[in-house]
């Protein structure tokens, strides 16, 4: 299927059109909800409210890497919007959207980007597979698809939007081409969404922490590293 990324509008809020109905219709919910207990109707930590302010990460990497790793969504920190707004981590972004062939196809691993919350948070959740391989093979080799495109504090968006078709398309060919697949969360929701996943994926052990390493990935961490 076609990528519809690429019709991602250039201002926020950042929504693609055919998801936007259930998208507004959820984030009006929130703040309703929200309003009545007397918080700020703002996207934050400890709210599900959908900031569409962010650039969307449905997913991180080369769409044809060995290693896949299943994820929930894009989380929310409140340094996000500075780094959101500069020239370059808006074109790294939109590189990653498009599926350009870059350097550093996961883009949060770019050494600019490097202190970026994103780039903070998969820098520590990848380190032991970094060290073992170095930064530039795990930013081309490992691709992470999240179930659900958008930035939240909390994940509570449930149904669906036709953008994930996209994501479940990229899941499907990665089973086809025999990738490794490592399911960090969700791992209900994404068995649900791609039956094949049946008995084609290893999951972490703590899902919680959602680590790449010799602890969290038992019996198959060297298996990841030979892939890269």
């Amino acid at each position: 299927m076609g990528n519809p990324w690429m019709k991602l509008p250039n201002n926020a809020p950042f929504v693609l059109p055919n998801d936007a109905p259930e998208i507004h219709n959820f984030n009006q919910k929130q703040i309703k909800r929200l309003t009545k207990q007397g918080k700020p109707p703002v996207p934050g930590k400890n709210n599900s409210l959908i900031d569409l302010n962010l650039l969307p990460e449905p997913f991180l990497g080369n769409p044809q890497a060995p290693v896949v790793l299943l994820n929930l969504n894009p989380g929310w920190d409140v340094r996000d919007a500075e780094w959101h707004e500069q020239p370059l981590f808006k074109q790294k972004n939109r590189d990653n959207l498009e599926h350009k062939d870059v350097p550093y196809p996961f883009y949060l691993l770019h050494p600019n980007l490097s202190q970026s919350p994103g780039g903070l948070w998969w820098q520590r959740h990848l380190g032991a597979l970094i060290n073992q391989v170095g930064l530039k093979a795990v930013a081309t080799g490992v691709l992470v698809v999240e179930l659900f495109p958008y930035h939240s504090g909390r994940f509570g968006f449930k149904g669906a939007v036709p953008s994930q078709q996209y994501s479940v398309s990229l899941v499907e060919q990665a089973i086809r081409r025999g990738a490794m697949i490592v399911v960090l969360r969700a791992e209900k929701q994404w068995v649900n969404a791609v039956p094949q996943l049946a008995g084609n994926y290893h999951r972490v052990k703590s899902v919680q922490s959602a680590y790449i390493s010799s602890n969290n990935c038992p019996g198959f961490f060297q298996e990841i590293v030979s892939r890269l």
